[in-house]
């Protein structure tokens, strides 16, 4: 009743390769696929989207907090789970201030340093998502006494520019101390309808002179220290960068008898910076009521910077007459393009040695190398800069009877032939070292 199909062999071959180009095209789509999703997981990596407590080194159970920022608002809240991971308490808010690069979305903090530079100086900062850090308003310098006021002030307000979440120190500290290692930080945008209770640290107003956070937890910190009638230090010593104008009064408070801030009033003799070492500074002064006040602060003047170092031109060129492209790999022509940038060379620092350096004869050849500068003060402090030296070799002049019009056309035949023979060479060259390292 039934008949077998009888299918040609032609037909049979042609089915067969139209399965294979159908499988390969599935293959390739697959690959293309999971490309677009590793793409598109890198991207939100990238953003702060969409990272998830998976992606942490913690598991559900281990999290303990959640930092909830309100861009709107300019609050952090922190949450603390109980043993059952959807529920958990308000335990801290902070007021802060959110910089405007930080989009809404979940990250993860990773670690915490005391110290960091980041455009400027900052303390108790807390690094989460790629590039970002919950920590103090800035400092000018790395020391308790060099907090920025417009800074400082400016807590509690949005920040134009930047991807950090700026704190009291206060604050700053217990989210180092608490929330270094992989918690969630999930910021929102919000909106000013959104009810957020007190928070937990007040803006203490600042001295007219003094360079302390007035809620920095150290012990050292001169707001702890003070009393009515009394001149009180926070740190014994005070670092000072070589060179710098330096405010002698950042690391004092001096108040009378009613608790007035006498600070200003203090007399002292100066110091040269320019010098480094240690000099001991005697404060003196004296309330309304005749109380002699008295202090000695010493100050430590280091050099931790680098000499600013720079080239008149950025620039150079050297060029070389021949057919043999072996000419240019000569440390003579090493030693030429080192001098000749040498000479447009100059730095801050007159006593810092200048060293000029560019890659090894074997690897001079035309186009453009990188030449690069160092300076090396003597506290052994490196400021450096690159320039670039452009390298040209051209066919010599025939001095042949030849016309001149032939002898152009022959020159130029010859140099382009070895030319593209030192080309082909070097290829090989460069193979047959890779092969090498290979072990091949």
């Amino acid at each position: 009743m039934f008949r077998k199909l009888q299918i040609k062999p032609k037909t049979r071959e042609i089915l067969i390769t139209i399965g294979e180009i159908v499988l390969v095209a599935g293959i390739i789509f697959g690959v293309l696929m999971f490309i677009y999703s590793r793409v598109q997981h890198e991207a939100d990596q990238t953003s702060g989207v969409k990272n998830s407590i998976e992606e942490t080194t913690k598991s559900k159970d281990a999290l303990k907090y959640l930092l909830k920022v309100n861009k709107t608002k300019q609050r952090m809240q922190i949450y603390k789970y109980t043993s059952d991971i959807n529920d958990k308490q308000l335990v801290k808010t902070f007021s802060c201030s959110v910089a405007s690069d930080i989009k809404p979305g979940k990250y993860i903090t990773s670690k915490s340093y005391k110290w960091v530079r980041n455009g400027r100086w900052h303390k108790y900062n807390t690094h989460f998502g790629k590039n970002s850090f919950i920590q103090s308003a800035d400092y000018s310098y790395h020391g308790n006494s060099y907090l920025l006021d417009e800074s400082y002030d400016s807590i509690g307000a949005s920040r134009s520019t930047g991807a950090n979440i700026t704190l009291l120190a206060a604050d700053a500290y217990w989210v180092s101390k608490h929330c270094g290692n992989a918690e969630i930080v999930e910021v929102v945008k919000g909106s000013f309808n959104d009810e957020i209770g007190k928070v937990d640290t007040d803006k203490v107003a600042r001295g007219s002179n003094c360079g302390w956070d007035p809620t920095d937890p150290e012990k050292q910190n001169p707001y702890k220290k003070m009393k009515k009638g009394t001149v009180v230090q926070g740190d014994e010593t005070v670092t000072v960068e070589k060179d710098t104008i330096l405010d002698y009064l950042k690391n004092l408070i001096a108040l009378d008898d009613d608790g007035n801030d006498i600070t200003s009033t203090l007399k002292y003799d100066k110091f040269n910076t320019k010098k480094k070492g240690s000099y001991v500074v005697t404060y003196t002064g004296m309330t309304k009521s005749g109380k002699k006040l008295e202090i000695d602060q010493v100050f430590k003047v280091i050099d931790t910077l680098p000499p600013i170092v720079r080239c008149k031109k950025q620039r150079f060129t050297i060029t070389e007459e021949s057919f043999d492209f072996r000419v240019l790999n000569t440390e003579e022509n090493v030693k030429k393009i080192e001098k000749k940038v040498k000479k447009y060379v100059v730095c801050n620092e007159t006593d810092a040695k200048i060293k000029v350096s560019t890659v090894g004869r074997h690897d001079l050849e035309e186009g453009y190398v990188p030449v690069n500068i160092k300076a090396i003060d003597k506290d052994g402090n490196i400021g450096s800069c690159q320039v670039w030296c452009k390298i040209k070799i051209k066919p010599p002049k025939d001095t042949t009877t030849v016309k001149p019009t032939t002898r152009r056309i022959t020159t130029s035949i010859r140099y382009f032939i070895i030319k593209k023979k030192h080309k082909k060479k070097k290829k090989h060259k460069e193979v047959e070292t890779a092969e090498q390292e290979a072990g091949l």
